[in-house]
């Protein structure tokens, strides 16, 4: 059975290095790199990548060990979507079709 994550081997039945998602029971993992996955995501979005469970799978891998950091994912930490939340103020588009003209924009863009 591969590890969904690394695409590696893993052991053939639950044990220390190797755990299972409660949820789907599908889902195997390496303990190394499910923690690597809890570390990234953190609360926020720590969930089974393959039912995408949250509750039972976020409970039992903190019961098995996972440390699971109480804050946002790394990616929203490092501002790497900055970009999705900033709003034109006026239209940047070669031949604007609005009749009131380029500066006019809506309250959210």
């Amino acid at each position: 059975t591969p590890c969904l994550i690394c695409q590696e081997a893993v052991a053939g039945w639950p044990c220390c290095d190797t755990l299972v998602c409660p949820a789907c029971a599908s889902a195997w993992f390496h303990r190394h790199c499910i923690q690597g996955q809890a570390l990234h995501s953190a609360l926020h979005h720590f969930c089974c990548p393959l039912c995408h469970d949250t509750h039972t799978f976020q409970a039992q891998m903190f019961r098995l060990g996972i440390k699971i950091p109480d804050r946002d994912a790394a990616w929203e930490e490092d501002r790497a979507f900055n970009d999705y939340y900033w709003w034109h103020s006026s239209c940047n588009a070669a031949q604007c079709l609005c009749l009131a003209g380029r500066e006019q924009s809506e309250e959210k863009g």
